[in-house]
């Protein structure tokens, strides 16, 4: 599948309908998930493999990756709301993906996954929540040698350094986009408000 086809199915992935601001709940944009995931395939690291989406909320990345052919896809995430627009959304696409309802801080891979892709909290309300998400990706994936394909903030990279120096990993960034935030929250001031985010790929092979 073309990253253009791929992008035009993930547009009909639903936002979250209740979003919370604690959890920094913003739907990953359809050209931004494409990207990342065909980055991913081209790298060998979703066609044929175990995938898990940590913190998968309605789920593009997870149906992203079975859409490209992941052998089997886990979306976990705490918000059953999420989960329950994340199932509408993988049967609408007519793909099949395993949906876990848990924080975590608690979760605990029942069994080895290839690839975790993710698009963790930025940090804007509690600094270093992205923590907790590198940590269960190499729970999840350092065993198989595998990777973790995730969005972060340029400015963050040394600490993302730091964290993969400390999880054994190795990191690199992939692609850098211009990154729309669109009003949602009563601190929001503007209508949109683009950041810089880049993608990147941390590694334990």
């Amino acid at each position: 599948m073309r990253r253009a086809e791929l992008e035009a199915r993930l547009e009909t992935v639903p936002d979250f309908p209740e979003p919370a601001a604690a959890l920094e709940q913003y739907q990953t944009p359809a050209p931004v998930a494409a990207h990342l995931l065909t980055l991913a395939r081209d790298d060998g690291c979703i066609r044929g493999k175990r995938v898990v989406d940590l913190g998968c909320g309605t789920g593009i990345l997870a149906a992203g990756a079975a859409l490209l052919g992941a052998s089997e896809v886990t979306g976990v995430d705490v918000d059953p709301e999420a989960l329950r627009v994340a199932q509408e959304s993988a049967w609408a696409l007519d793909v099949d993906v395993h949906w876990h309802a848990s924080d975590l801080h608690a979760w605990q891979p029942d069994h080895p996954y290839d690839t975790a892709v993710l698009n963790p909290p930025f940090g804007a309300q509690t600094p270093g929540a992205d923590r907790v998400f590198y940590t269960r990706a190499r729970d999840a994936v350092a065993d198989q040698g595998g990777t973790a394909w995730f969005l972060a903030q340029p400015k963050t990279e040394r600490f993302l350094a730091r964290c993969a120096h400390e999880l054994g990993a190795t990191l690199e960034r992939v692609a850098t986009w211009d990154y729309p935030i669109e009003a949602r929250f009563w601190f929001h001031d503007r209508t949109v408000q683009t950041l810089p985010v880049g993608g990147y790929r941390m590694g334990w092979d």
